[in-house]
């Protein structure tokens, strides 16, 4: 899954320059966690990064199911955290 996302996030915020970090399970949920990198310095760009990635996890599940051939992808919830290169 996390090969298949890295494909295509930069589809969400082109612009941003976002890394793909993990794709981790959500504790009691059937979602993931997909933690991004970033790099913004304020605490503002990096919620409406989440929030461009979270209006964009229909499109971004749907990429995922049409390369792995699958019929159902968890849902996706993001973190963006900055990049510290």
């Amino acid at each position: 899954m996390q090969r298949e996302l890295d494909g295509v996030i930069d589809a969400a915020a082109p612009a941003a320059g976002l890394s793909l970090v993990s794709v981790e399970p959500v504790p009691g949920s059937s979602a993931l966690l997909v933690l991004v990198s970033a790099p913004v310095a304020s605490a503002a760009e990096i919620t409406v990064l989440e929030q461009q990635l979270q209006n964009a996890s229909g499109f971004l599940r749907a990429a995922v199911a049409g390369v792995t051939h699958r019929t159902r992808v968890a849902h996706l919830r993001f973190r963006v955290v900055p990049d510290m290169s």
